[in-house]
């Protein structure tokens, strides 16, 4: 079993094309470590034998005649309760999700998803503990980067460092996380080259090709709605009716296209244009359009946040929230409309405001 193990690791090293220094810098250890490993004078620790099967995609019977199948089982279970949690309980889950990096170093599925907990508990304020997590979210990047076989995998990876890196830079000014970012860019594929596009253009069949085209305009009504945001909502250059005519033309798009609604990717896109638009007719002065908005924003908020456990979960998708992890959506709306809308005292003295926010408190 000894040389067994010895000469096994090491075969499965060089077929990877690494150094003892390599491996050992990845699972934390020195590379006379791993040398010793490798003369079979000494084993590594029991729990970290399966991270060494995984890190290697073989067996870990192969190294030690482990319990592959329950360790799988406890994965699974993990990336289950990652993609079911709600936007309230990411706090809860990036601690429970600490743990599972420390019992499942070697697999990258719970590392990206441990990356992107961990760039989103930080990325809203730079707080003063923030170097010692920027320097984690690079180390783990690195580790994919350099290691992971994944394309999708290293693609989610570098989406989060990059995203890091812009933050980076915008809260310190520091031109070398928006020259790295930027170099980052420059290696990343275009909308064209992704797994939602690509499988609309393969599907094989009409079935298939009718739930990868529906696949791929989530993604891109997504897309768009960031991207129509982002240029023209935040740009005081656009004028009040322009920006109202975009949001409602996305708005109907969506509506007409995606058939979970509310409940489909794109369901905070729609509760924020909601209030959105509910605040830009009331600076056109056009008020009962305004209340008429600003009550479908609650309604909305409401019905969303009373969604069944089994609704498709579109916080999920809107990374930029999780810093509002402890609200409901309900909670946010009313935060919007009663201090962040440029709204008049008069307006909000209104009856009809009052109802909505009251909406929002039940």
């Amino acid at each position: 079993m000894t040389l067994y193990f010895g000469e096994t690791l090491q075969r499965l090293r060089r077929e990877k094309d690494l150094t003892q220094e390599a491996l050992a810098s990845f699972f934390g250890v020195t590379f006379q470590t791993v040398s010793k490993w490798e003369r079979g004078e000494t084993y590594p620790d029991i729990t970290l034998l399966p991270e060494l099967a995984s890190f290697f995609d073989v067996s870990v019977d192969t190294l030690l005649g482990a319990d592959e199948e329950r360790r799988e089982k406890k994965i699974k279970a993990y990336l289950d309760l990652y993609e079911q949690a709600h936007l309230k309980d990411e706090s809860k889950l990036f601690e429970i999700f600490q743990k599972a990096e420390r019992e499942f170093t070697g697999d990258f599925r719970i590392l990206v998803r441990y990356m992107e907990l961990l760039a989103s508990e930080k990325d809203s304020v730079w707080q003063p503990d923030y170097e010692k997590t920027a320097r984690e979210l690079a180390a783990i990047y690195e580790k994919i980067r350099t290691y992971c076989k994944d394309d999708a995998i290293r693609s989610r990876a570098k989406r989060l460092f990059c995203t890091h890196l812009m933050k980076r830079f915008e809260c310190t000014g520091d031109a070398e996380s928006l020259t790295r970012a930027q170099a980052l860019l420059d290696t990343t594929p275009a909308l064209r080259d992704g797994r939602e596009y690509l499988a609309m253009k393969l599907a094989p069949d009409a079935g298939t090709h009718k739930a990868t085209c529906e696949a791929a305009l989530g993604e891109l009504l997504f897309l768009l709605h960031d991207a129509m945001i982002r240029c023209c909502y935040y740009d005081p250059d656009y004028p009040v009716r322009f920006r109202i005519d975009a949001i409602e033309t996305v708005d109907r798009l969506t509506l007409q296209l995606d058939p979970n609604g509310l409940f489909g990717k794109n369901g905070i896109h729609l509760i924020y244009n909601y209030g959105r638009l509910g605040h830009l007719y009331a600076q056109l002065g056009e008020e009962e359009t305004a209340f008429r908005w600003l009550h479908a924003a609650a309604e909305a908020a409401k019905q969303f946040d009373e969604r069944p456990d089994t609704a498709g979960i579109a916080a999920r998708y809107y990374e930029r929230e999780k810093r509002f992890r402890e609200m409901d959506l309900r909670t946010r709306m009313k935060e919007l409309m009663t201090v962040h809308y440029p709204l008049t005292d008069a307006f909000r003295a209104k009856p009809e405001f009052t109802e909505v926010i009251a909406i929002l408190a039940s």
